[in-house]
């Protein structure tokens, strides 16, 4: 089996593609096994994708004033 006939070969295809933003449809095999290797890899890329997105974007300043202010609340509260 070379190498680009071997399910893992396919599962890597698939995880790069959903890292990338690929859709899901633009999964190149019509084979059963090849088609559902290269989906595994795709949703795990794509997941990994969006964990990253989710920690890249900005936070809003509120939340950190919001919680300053509780902080000082919480050691006034403790004296």
């Amino acid at each position: 089996m070379s190498r680009c006939d071997h399910p893992q070969a396919w599962f890597e295809e698939g995880k790069t593609a959903g890292a990338a933003g690929a859709d899901r449809e633009s999964c190149p095999y019509r084979r059963t096994d090849k088609r559902a290797h290269w989906l595994r890899g795709w949703v795990e890329g794509h997941e990994a994708r969006e964990v990253a997105r989710v920690h890249r974007e900005p936070r809003d300043p509120r939340d950190e004033l919001v919680g300053r202010v509780a902080l000082a609340h919480l050691r006034e509260v403790l004296r």
